[in-house]
């Protein structure tokens, strides 16, 4: 088939929940799309091992299955943006961090310890709750 391949949705979305595991989830949660022409994916990855033959051919195999379509993959090096599934998952983590945080702060009894006591809080001592995905 040499139509062209449809697609209109976020590339991170569709990467985080591709079935892949080892370096080819690596590359697929690092890449970020550029562009499709006709069967064509454009994609830059971060690191040079993600370009390896053997793993780009099993991305191909992977993303040609998603698509129900030969794909074939030009792949480039460089510096990826925040639009890749790794970049979206390191946001996620910092938000409920964040959240975490101004949730601890704002508790009146660490307050009440905070302002009473001279109590500090260790900041690496506070972890989101594992259940609290955003």
């Amino acid at each position: 088939a040499t139509g062209a391949l449809a697609f209109d949705g976020e590339w991170s979305e569709v990467t985080a929940r591709l079935p892949a595991s080892g370096l080819s989830r690596q590359f697929l949660q690092q890449s970020e799309l550029l562009g499709i022409d006709g069967n064509v994916l454009r994609l830059r990855v971060p690191i040079k091992p993600l370009m390896e033959p053997g793993i780009v051919a099993r991305v191909t195999d992977i993303l040609s299955r998603w698509f129900d379509a030969p794909v074939r993959l030009a792949v480039t090096l460089g510096e990826t943006g925040d639009a890749t599934a790794a970049a979206k998952a390191t946001q996620v983590r910092q938000q409920r961090q964040s959240g975490a945080t101004d949730a601890i702060n704002r508790d009146p009894f660490v307050r009440e310890l905070i302002d009473g006591f001279g109590a500090t809080i260790m900041p690496d001592s506070i972890k989101p709750l594992e259940g609290d995905a955003g």
